[in-house]
């Protein structure tokens, strides 16, 4: 009897890893450029910060961008005072990343924008083990570039 209890409990147990695995970090654990940095740090991957980006990179946000490397790729972290000041600057991001507001935006590479909680993250490039990362930790993006 004990021997069918035990492989229910393993078989929970991993479930429920693959399931933590499968879902972006818990709400409210991303509240800074920090925290963001630690999350993707945990999901294994190698991060630095690489300081702020001039107010006049991004105009059409009203935060200035931190700059952090991830896998040598750069990722703009734009971190707000409020949820509601993030999801203000966010509703101004057309599905495909461009316009922003009455910005019309010239990528380099195919951006790919995330919001959650106080951030909004932007990636431009096309690396599948990126956006697969950052959609660990941030959840599926809420504009991606064509």
């Amino acid at each position: 009897m004990a021997q069918p209890i035990c492989q229910i409990l393993l078989v929970a147990a991993a479930l429920s890893v693959d399931a933590c695995e499968a879902s972006p970090t818990a709400p409210g654990d991303l509240t800074s450029t920090d925290a963001l940095v630690q999350a993707l740090v945990q999901h294994g991957a190698a991060v630095s910060r690489a300081g702020p980006m001039p107010s006049s990179a991004y105009p059409f946000f009203s935060v200035k961008a931190q700059r952090i490397v991830v896998k040598d790729a750069d990722v703009q972290v734009f971190e707000y005072s409020a949820p509601a000041r993030a999801d203000s600057d966010a509703a101004r991001i057309a599905p495909n990343g461009t316009p922003i507001g009455q910005s019309h935006v010239s990528w380099m590479d195919t951006p790919t924008f995330y919001k959650r909680d106080r951030l909004i993250v932007l990636y431009v490039g096309h690396s599948a083990e990126i956006t697969k990362l950052l959609e660990s930790v941030l959840g599926p993006p809420i504009a991606h570039g064509q």
